[in-house]
């Protein structure tokens, strides 16, 4: 499922390269967000 909105079909295989670098973002944003709230 990707956050955007758009189906998960077949994985990345298929994507363009800036999807997956928007989705590895993503990804660090999010556990950069649970980190810090962990520790708090």
């Amino acid at each position: 499922m990707h956050q955007d909105g758009r189906p998960a079909t077949t994985g990345h295989t298929g994507c363009q390269p800036w999807v997956q670098v928007k989705d590895l973002l993503n990804g660090q944003k999010l556990q950069g967000v649970l980190t810090s709230n962990e520790e708090v």
